[in-house]
C-alpha cells in the first residue's frame, strides 16, 4: 500500500511539472509565428523527452520489488538481532546458573572443611585437657579447699577433679548399693561412701563453685565401652534459690543431655520445684535439677544391667543410649578451669 501511494505521488509530480513546461512554453512560443514550427518541434521533443522519464508500469513493478526486498532484508534483520538478544540471555541464565552451582559446591565445602577444623579442635581441646592433667596439682593440694567452708567435709580427687558424684562402684557381696532417693536435707548435706557411691552435697557443691571449681566433667561407661561429656560453666545458686543450676559449653563424646537442665532447681521426692505436672524426683525416684523431668538423670535407682523395667528410671544419659538403657557407672567431677597461658 505504502509503495502504490509512493508511486502515485511520483506520477503527479511529474504531470504538474510537464504541464507547467507545456503551458509556459506555449504561451511564449505562440507569440512568435515566423518561429511557431520550429518551436511546436522542439516543444515536442522536449515533451517525449518528458514523457520517457516518467515511471511505467514495469519501473513501478522493479521499484515495487527493490523496496520489498529491502523491507524483506529489514525483516531478516530484526529476526536476527532477536534470535542474538534470545541468544544472549539463554547464555547469560546457563552462566548465571552455572555461578550458583559453584557457589553452592564451594559452601559444602566450606561446610565440610568448618566441621572437619571443629572436629580436629575437639579432639586437641581433649587432648590438651588430658595431657595437663598429667601435670596438674592434686585437688587435696588446693590451699583454698583447706579453709573453713571444707575443713569439716572430706573430698575425693581425681588428679585436680574433685569428684561430687559417683555409681556404679561394685558393691561386695551381701552389702547394699547407696539409696539415692533421699529427702532435701540429705542431698544438702550429702550422703554415701567416698570408697562408694556419694553424693557429695549440695552445700558443698555450692562451695567448691564459689571457689572456681566451675567446669564439669561427667564420665560415663555402659555395659561394653566408656564416654565422657564437658561443661565449661557450671554453677549452683544457694539454698534460698533451690540450687538453681548453671550448666553451658559442651563438648566431649557422650552427647549432650544436661544443657536442658540449665536453669532448673533440685528437687527431691518431698520438696518439688520442677515445672512439670507432677513431681519428677518422685516419679523417678532421686534428688536432680529437674524441668519437665531431664535427659539426664544419674541420681535415679541403680541396676546391675543395662535392662529397665520402666523407661527412664536408671541411670540415665539420653544422648548417649535412650531412656531404655542403664548405664553401669557415673562420675561427676568438678575443677577449675585451666589457664594454658
Amino acid at each position: 500500500m505504502f509503495a502504490f501511494n509512493f508511486l502515485l505521488i511520483l506520477i503527479f509530480l511529474e504531470g504538474l511539472k510537464f504541464g507547467r513546461l507545456v503551458q509556459g512554453t506555449l504561451t511564449d512560443d505562440l507569440n512568435d509565428d515566423e518561429t511557431l514550427p520550429q518551436n511546436l518541434n522542439d516543444h515536442f521533443e522536449r515533451v517525449v523527452s518528458h514523457l520517457e522519464k516518467i515511471p511505467t508500469k514495469v519501473d513501478f513493478a522493479a521499484l515495487e520489488a527493490r523496496f520489498h526486498e529491502k523491507l524483506k532484508r529489514l525483516e531478516a534483520a530484526n529476526d536476527s538481532n532477536l534470535n542474538e538478544t534470545c541468544k544472549f540471555v539463554v547464555e547469560l541464565q546457563l552462566e548465571q546458573a552455572a555461578i550458583l552451582a559453584d557457589i553452592r559446591s564451594t559452601s559444602s565445602r566450606m561446610s565440610q572443611n568448618i566441621s572437619a577444623i571443629l572436629t580436629e579442635f575437639v579432639s586437641l581441646k581433649n587432648k590438651v585437657d588430658f595431657e595437663t592433667a598429667k601435670h596438674s596439682s592434686k585437688c587435696g593440694d588446693d590451699a583454698g579447699l583447706a579453709d573453713t567452708r571444707f575443713r569439716s567435709k572430706k573430698l575425693v580427687c581425681d588428679n585436680e577433679w574433685v569428684i561430687i558424684q559417683r555409681r556404679g562402684t561394685p558393691t561386695p557381696l551381701g552389702k547394699e548399693r547407696t539409696d539415692f532417693e533421699r529427702i532435701w536435707e540429705v542431698y544438702e548435706n550429702g550422703f554415701g561412701s567416698l570408697d562408694g557411691d556419694f553424693w557429695l552435697g549440695l552445700e558443698t557443691i555450692l562451695g567448691l563453685t564459689l571457689e572456681g571449681y566451675t567446669q564439669l566433667r561427667v564420665d560415663l561407661e555402659d555395659w561394653e565401652g566408656k564416654k565422657y561429656a564437658m561443661y565449661d560453666v557450671f554453677r549452683v545458686a544457694d539454698a534460698q534459690e533451690k540450687y538453681n543450676l548453671t550448666v553451658d559449653g559442651y563438648w566431649g563424646t557422650a552427647g549432650d543431655s544436661f544443657s536442658y537442665n540449665d536453669g532448673k532447681e533440685f528437687s527431691t521426692y518431698e520438696n518439688d520445684n520442677d515445672n512439670a505436672l507432677g513431681n519428677c524426683a518422685a516419679k523417678w525416684r532421686g534428688g536432680w535439677w529437674h524441668g519437665n523431668c531431664s535427659y539426664a538423670f544419674l541420681n535415679s535407682i541403680y541396676h546391675n544391667s543395662s535392662s529397665v523395667e520402666t523407661p527412664g528410671l536408671g541411670v540415665i544419659w539420653h544422648d548417649w543410649q535412650g531412656a531404655h538403657y542403664s548405664l553401669k557407672k557415673a562420675e561427676m567431677k568438678l575443677r577449675k578451669p585451666l589457664r594454658l597461658i
